[in-house]
């Protein structure tokens, strides 16, 4: 059993709660894509839960929020919403930002 949140999950959460040109100067030589945002998170949760990372209930809600709207995303798999661009203009990303900073508002990371 993990205590501690992984630091790689912390810093996917922040990513995503960033504007989408914030985002991408965390990341200046990356230049990641939507598809890999969200799978970097996906991944680092589900490694966090299968670890039993131990989140307060209200921080648990948080990041499953997260994981169900990105779950949302992929029925019927719209590729537009996996682009760079959608970062900037799909109601679904921006979302996905403000629950991720709800995330974050929960004191995740301390």
């Amino acid at each position: 059993m993990v205590t501690s949140l992984p630091a790689e999950l912390l810093a996917a959460v922040r990513a995503l709660a960033a504007s989408p040109d914030e985002l991408l100067s965390l990341f200046p030589v990356l230049r990641p894509t939507a598809d890999q945002l969200a799978a970097d998170f996906d991944h680092w949760y589900r490694w966090a839960r299968e670890e039993h990372v131990e989140f307060s209930k209200v921080q648990a809600e948080a990041l499953h929020a997260l994981a169900v709207q990105f779950a949302a995303m992929t029925v019927g798999v719209d590729k537009r919403q996996w682009t760079r661009d959608a970062l900037y203009a799909s109601p679904a990303w921006e979302r996905v930002r403000k629950l991720a900073a709800k995330a974050l508002a929960t004191g995740l990371g301390g």
